[in-house]
């Protein structure tokens, strides 16, 4: 599989993601670090689909 990284917008919006986990981990919530952590991987595997689901179309399959 491969990264999600490459789709547009997406290199920020993981980096955004990320920098509010680590605000949350400094400010010793893990209640909002994990929130922000599954929402962080719920967007990525919705970009993974989504990317996966276009290039089947263009495929055919």
């Amino acid at each position: 599989m491969q990264t999600t990284l490459t789709i547009p917008g997406r290199l920020e919006k993981s980096r955004q993601d990320h920098e509010r986990i680590f605000a949350a981990i400094m400010a010793g919530d893990g209640t909002a670090a994990r929130r922000a952590a599954r929402a962080h991987i719920a967007g990525a595997r919705t970009a993974a689909l989504r990317r996966s689901q276009q290039e089947e179309a263009l495929d055919g399959t």
